[in-house]
């Protein structure tokens, strides 16, 4: 007798579930969201000294105080951006060096599937990530105010649902823009450099060529930049024109490269 198979049509959740395995079998990118949890509850916990610090000085610097440790916790949560960033960028670079994307395409032709999975997995892992950071960082902020004397510890670190769903938005913005940097830029180290000028390094610079208070054009490049953006977003003061801005890059970001990656 003949054996008879039947071919059983790919589903995009069959890719996404591949993709899971992939990045969770990985030990850098894990090892990576460690790292970066570790420098994200000690940044909170800085933050959050340095509160209690000015607060101790009173006057007229107590309300400064209050709001540096209301933002503490989801200033900690945050500084891990670059970090996720960094674990998305490394899971495609690595892919690529080791020539692991051969088999991926003869797994998946299809490259978009394979492109979108990736991100929704990356995307998803940053938001988890970010929410775990957030958690972590607002007990470590409670746990000083506390100890500190602080009247209403839990409500002095200002958690809130706006800036939980501000940091998930945070982190899923910056995973895309770093997965469509990734395939734009050839090498690894180039896409990780792109990243961090944009998000980080650039707004200094900005800063430094003469104050964006004083500029108004400075100011307009300042705000067309992410990371203010994001900052607010994460801060739970977002806005449409925060969210517009820094969807804006991630979106170009994307697309360029999911055109490359069809060259």
């Amino acid at each position: 007798m003949r054996a008879s198979f039947r071919v059983v049509p790919q589903r995009f959740t069959d890719v996404v579930r591949a993709e899971r395995v992939r990045v969770t079998t990985l030990r850098r990118p894990k090892a990576l969201a460690v790292v970066a949890l570790i420098v994200a509850v000690g940044f909170a916990a800085l933050t959050a000294a340095i509160a209690q610090a000015v607060s101790v000085l009173g006057g007229v610097y107590s309300d400064e105080g209050a709001v540096l440790l209301s933002r503490a916790a989801v200033s900690g949560a945050t500084t891990l951006a670059l970090m996720v960033g960094a674990i998305a960028i490394d899971v495609t670079g690595t892919e690529r060096a080791t020539g692991a994307r051969h088999l991926t395409n003869l797994g998946t032709p299809r490259r978009g599937r394979t492109y979108l999975a990736r991100l929704c997995v990356l995307a998803c892992g940053g938001g988890l990530v970010g929410l775990s950071a957030l958690a972590v960082c607002t007990l470590t902020v409670v746990a000083i105010s506390a100890a500190s004397g602080v009247e209403d510890p839990l409500v002095s670190a200002g958690l809130s649902f706006s800036r939980v769903v501000g940091t998930l938005l945070t982190m899923a913005l910056v995973v895309g823009f770093a997965h469509g940097v990734v395939w734009i830029v050839p090498h690894t180290l180039s896409a990780l450099g792109v990243v961090v000028s944009v998000v980080w390094l650039a707004p200094i610079v900005v800063r430094v060529m003469g104050g964006a208070e004083q500029s108004n054009v400075l100011h307009v490049v300042l705000r067309a930049l992410p990371t203010e953006h994001l900052g607010e977003l994460a801060a739970g003061d977002g806005t449409g024109v925060s969210v517009a801005v820094a969807g804006a890059w991630t979106l170009v970001a994307l697309l360029g490269g999911a055109l490359r990656r069809r060259a």
